[in-house]
């Protein structure tokens, strides 16, 4: 339980440190996604449920326009770091910054801010090997000021 309320204090945090960032921005495709995915455990839905909750919640006190909130959540067969790998290198291409302030790799799961301009993106990915499960789900939420 005090991990899931420290992810939830860092997705806040992080949140709120990568809202000041225009123009929208599409999201990169997803990585090696599972089209038909097994059904999350009960403790991984609680935490990914509490991670859409915090982010979209500290976008808009970022004053990001609610309108311009975008999310993609899916379950990818790649591990956290496979994937965190393919969007920072994504990202990393088209001028986006990644924040320094943000937690990056941490025991489980994976989570990062990125500024371009006017918008704000923000990355987790959790690791469900974890919760007996394979792969990792990841969720982004971009958005604009």
């Amino acid at each position: 339980m005090k991990s899931l309320w420290r992810m939830w204090v860092l997705i806040g945090a992080l949140v709120l440190l990568s809202a000041c960032g225009s123009a929208p921005v599409e999201l990169p495709e997803a990585l090696e996604k599972i089209e038909s995915p097994a059904a999350l455990s009960p403790d991984a839905s609680t935490i990914i449920e509490g991670w859409k909750r915090e982010a979209r919640a500290g976008m808009l006190v970022g004053l990001v326009k609610e309108e311009t909130i975008e999310e993609i959540a899916y379950q990818s067969s790649s591990d956290v770091a496979a994937v965190a790998a393919y969007y920072n290198k994504l990202l990393g291409s088209d001028d986006w910054v990644f924040l320094n302030r943000t937690p990056g790799q941490q025991e489980g799961f994976y989570l990062a801010g990125y500024s371009h301009s006017n918008a704000a993106i923000v990355l987790g990915i959790l690791d469900l090997s974890k919760y007996g499960q394979t792969g990792s789900y990841v969720y982004l939420l971009r958005g604009s000021k």
